[in-house]
């Protein structure tokens, strides 16, 4: 499930789409098509579930970000980039998810 506002950050964050703007109903579920593909992505690279649909936490948001502008790419020149920043992102997620969680649980 991806929330309206989650959805507005990430599309204004990405395809520069102002909050708000729902008159694009194709471009709103490819977005939320792409959010879910990723938070999959990063579970099976080993992100706990929780951090990956974590619509809170920045870290989570930028590497979601990063993958819908490698998805959404048109070349070369702008996808590898992107999917390089995703990478990193993730894998820096995955090694830090146990501090994620300890944060988590301290704020409840």
């Amino acid at each position: 499930m991806v929330s309206t506002e989650y959805l507005n950050k990430v599309g204004f964050a990405t395809i520069r789409r102002e909050p708000g703007d729902t008159e694009d109903e194709a471009m709103d579920s490819l977005l939320k098509d792409y959010i879910e593909e990723a938070r999959q992505d990063m579970i099976l690279k080993g992100v706990n579930c929780d951090v990956a649909n974590d619509e809170s936490n920045a870290s989570v948001r930028g590497a979601v970000c990063s993958f819908v502008r490698w998805k959404m790419s048109y070349d070369r020149k702008d996808s590898v980039p992107n999917l390089d920043e995703y990478r990193m992102q993730v894998d820096e997620l995955r090694k830090n998810q146990n501090l994620l969680i300890a944060e988590e649980e301290d704020g409840e």
